[in-house]
């Protein structure tokens, strides 16, 4: 084998230019399949950093009025759970959120997880400095204690191991800090309520008595199987006690049943089906640009057919003559494994850094289990590379081959082969490309899809007013009122206003409602509302329409007769063929809440562009049901974020302890909704636009070296008047018979990528009509371009020096 590889090693420096293109080819489509997987190994494969991850589940509230799987959990729900599921051993509740940090240095808001006591121990989670707080720091009267995040802990407290046992200013009050939480653990919520995408600091929930009558759901929920329970166990029982809590309290839980998740599952089950479609295309790439190879090695193979006769006719085996062909793909695969591990390091860095909307992104990385991969993976392309060429040579005939002048390519067999591979190429490219076409144009689709606003020119900056120094309504109503006005007197601010959740911001509230003089509906199917509550110039501000009737003003105030808007969907659900101004409604806001509908405004998407539907949506003003602590400040303006510093020092005027932060235009907030959507596609249509230009190339490399190897004959058709023009005919309609059948098959291959692509289109059928016919011509014209280049060389041979020079 020693000598194999020298022999092989001279072989390719005599070819280098040949040599240097196989080696890249293999290179930058290894790299690609390694980067692939490693997004797949970390994403999905790897277990969830945790204590025994495979018995951590996730349990939500399903709401069945509104089809809703993943509803946050009523703390009653929780502690009754804790108490009587038995396929549990552990449960634990989560409000992941965001609060201010003041003192030293400037206002902060920070990433907030409020858990229960026994969170830490559930997951097995570890100290990196101090201790992490337990059961016993959950109960009421137990000094107030805080974890840091080792982010907050090294950026703002310089990783001072001294923090321990220090107070610190949290939402106004002092907490003292008891330890530190390594940067390695992070979980990462289905839904934050006024977070920031971080989780920096940690804090015991703290639930009273009183939480098990209380209204509202607003909790996570994870707890850890039972040796022996499984995942559908649980179901069983957890569906069982809430048909039982439905019968116990019917007002409470009519209409709610259960929904249970690996932990895993929950964390990744959104994006597993694009992360196999990425990697399932960057495979397609992989195996063109092994096809192609292929042919580069079985064209080599023509031009050493008569050496290795003469390695045959001088005693050298059948094996001797395939182990060296082998060796010779496996040098060239070799080095190009090496580009392609450089490559993928590169590539994985550049993902991270790039930060797409991946869940557990920080285990994509180059370790043990993916430079395997990529190892593996080099390994088996040597052997699909160098397997043809291999087995043509290594039967070549010792006297037919001294006694003649053969060609292995030229062979019906060899030939057969050439066109095979390049129909492989061609089907596949076909079935990326349809695919990479759907998902653009539900990319296209949804960025175009009618938001019920204007999403031009809006800034929005989010702010909490701590409890401990508004406590009374009043107090957070003048801070709000004075905050609009003067958000208003901002140069080059056309308006402003206020919400407490504002469109594609992830964010939401719902509660049932009752139409007032309807009949009443069964229990558990009474009407639930999307509920916003806005300062007076907040339809104006967005530029959401009014249909009918007026909108809020500034006579919506505290203690004055209640009035709200309700969009179209609601108006049509509720009084079909009527006019919704001046019904009125009951909602039910911790006490019940009676409203005249004022005006019916446009619907609006409320958290993606491509939701199913809008639902009904009801807004009031903020000042008529207790002024939120929570608001977005949302601003008008052509000067874009440039004018943020402005409005932070407009609430710093205020109070110069509390921070505006989560600041973005509206317009960030739209492409955050479609990051994930655009990423497949993007990815999607980058490898299909590889595979394309592989598959061309395949194309236009088999016709005109199957065009060369025909020179003599076409020059004796010329030579005998044959014409010209039936010449380029005759080598395009080769290429065409390759072609076709391979658009048939790919057409059949991207119908079957339709079934899995059929959860991530948007606005166009899986089978889209247009697309495949779209797809089908561009690529048929491009393989046609490629057949007609050598064909236009076969009709230009002179035929006195085509025989001449054989």
């Amino acid at each position: 084998m020693r000598n194999h590889f020298r022999l092989a090693w001279r072989v390719i420096r005599r070819r280098p230019v040949l040599s240097l293109v196989i080696a890249l080819t293999i290179g930058g489509a290894l790299a690609a399949t390694t980067v692939a997987f490693a997004v797949v190994n970390g994403v999905l494969l790897q277990p969830l950093p945790y204590k025994e991850p495979d018995r951590l589940v996730a349990i939500w509230e399903r709401s069945l009025v509104r089809d809703a799987p993943r509803n946050v959990v009523s703390p009653a729900n929780y502690m009754t759970w804790s108490e009587e599921l038995r396929s549990v051993t552990q449960l634990t509740s989560l409000i992941v959120t965001s609060g201010a940090l003041s003192g030293d240095g400037e206002p902060e808001q920070v990433g907030v997880v409020i858990s229960g006591g026994n969170y830490f121990d559930l997951v097995g989670a570890v100290p990196l400095v101090g201790r992490l707080y337990g059961p016993a720091d959950d109960v009421a009267g137990a000094p107030n204690v805080v974890v840091l995040a080792e982010g907050l802990w090294r950026k703002r407290f310089g990783a001072d191991p001294a923090i321990v046992g220090k107070t610190i200013q949290f939402n106004g009050n002092s907490n003292t800090v008891i330890g530190v939480l390594p940067a390695s653990f992070d979980y990462k919520p289905r839904y934050e309520f006024a977070g920031i995408g971080s989780r920096d600091l940690w804090t015991p929930q703290r639930f009273g008595e009183q939480a098990r009558n209380a209204g509202g759901r607003y909790l996570q929920v994870i707890g850890r199987l039972t040796p022996g329970a499984t995942v559908e166990s649980l179901r069983r029982e957890a569906s069982a006690l809430a048909a039982d809590l439905r019968t116990r309290f019917p007002e409470r839980q009519a209409g709610w049943d259960v929904t249970v998740a690996s932990l895993h599952d929950e964390q990744v089950g959104d994006v597993r089906t694009p992360v196999w479609i990425v990697f399932g295309a960057v495979s397609f790439v992989l195996l063109i640009a092994c096809a192609n190879v292929t042919n580069l090695l079985l064209g080599r193979a023509a031009e050493r057919q008569q050496e290795m006769a003469v390695r045959s006719a001088l005693g050298g085996s059948r094996a001797d003559l395939f182990r060296q062909m082998l060796s010779e793909s496996g040098v060239l695969v070799a080095a190009g494994a090496v580009v392609g591990l450089v490559l993928a390091s590169w590539g994985i860095s550049a993902l991270v850094a790039s930060a797409p909307d991946l869940p557990r992104l920080e285990a994509v990385q180059l370790d043990g289990w993916v430079i395997g991969f990529g190892l593996g993976m080099a390994a088996l392309i040597a052997i699909l590379v160098g397997l043809a060429p291999a087995m043509e040579l290594s039967g070549s005939g010792s006297a037919r081959w001294l006694t003649q002048r053969g060609d292995v390519t030229g062979r019906r067999k060899a030939r057969t082969m050439r066109n095979m591979l390049v129909a492989v190429q061609v089907a596949l490219s076909f079935t990326l490309l349809v695919g990479a076409g759907l998902l653009l144009k539900s990319l296209a689709n949804r960025l175009n899809v009618r938001l019920g606003l204007d999403a031009a020119d809006l800034v929005t900056g989010q702010i909490t007013l701590p409890g401990s120094r508004y406590e009374t309504v009043e107090s957070r109503e003048l801070f709000y009122e004075q905050l609009a006005d003067r958000l208003r007197t901002i140069p080059g601010v056309e308006s402003a206003s206020l919400a407490s959740i504002i469109p594609m911001s992830g964010d939401g509230q719902a509660t049932g409602i009752r139409v007032v003089g309807a009949p009443p509906p069964e229990p558990g199917q009474e009407p639930v509302a999307h509920v916003r509550f806005v300062h007076h110039a907040y339809h104006e501000t967005m530029r959401i329409p009014l249909l009918a009737g007026e909108y809020l003003d500034g006579r919506d105030r505290r203690g004055a007769p209640a009035r709200v808007l309700i969009n179209e969907t609601g108006a049509q659900k509720f009084w079909p063929g009527e006019s919704a101004i001046g019904k009125r409604i009951e909602m039910a806001w911790f006490d019940s809440l009676f409203a005249e509908v004022a005006g019916v405004v446009a619907d609006v998407r409320l958290n993606a562009p491509d939701e199913p539907e809008t639902g009904v949506t009801l807004y009031w003003d903020y000042r008529q049901v207790g002024v939120p602590a929570r608001m977005v400040a949302v601003a008008r303006t052509r000067l874009g974020e440039t004018v943020v510093p402005s409005m932070r020092a407009e609430v710093g005027q205020l109070d110069p302890a509390i921070p505006l932060f989560n600041v973005r235009t509206m317009e960030t907030l739209l492409g955050k909704a479609v990051a994930r959507s655009r990423f497949t596609a993007v990815a999607l249509a980058m490898f299909a636009g590889l595979a394309l230009a592989l598959a061309a190339l395949g194309v236009y490399g088999v016709m005109a070296y199957a065009t060369q190897l025909r020179t003599r004959e076409i020059g004796v058709r010329l030579a005998l008047g044959a014409d010209r023009t039936r010449v380029v005919r005759m080598v395009v309609g080769e290429g065409a018979r390759v072609v076709l059948p391979a658009l048939i098959a790919g057409g059949l291959g991207a119908l079957v990528l339709s079934r899995f692509l059929r959860s991530l289109v948007f606005g166009v059928s899986p089978t889209d009509p247009v697309t495949l016919a779209g797809v089908a011509t561009l690529l048929g014209l491009i393989a046609l371009g490629a057949c007609w280049i050598p064909a236009r060389r076969a009709g230009a041979i002179d035929p006195v020096e085509a025989i001449r020079n054989e």
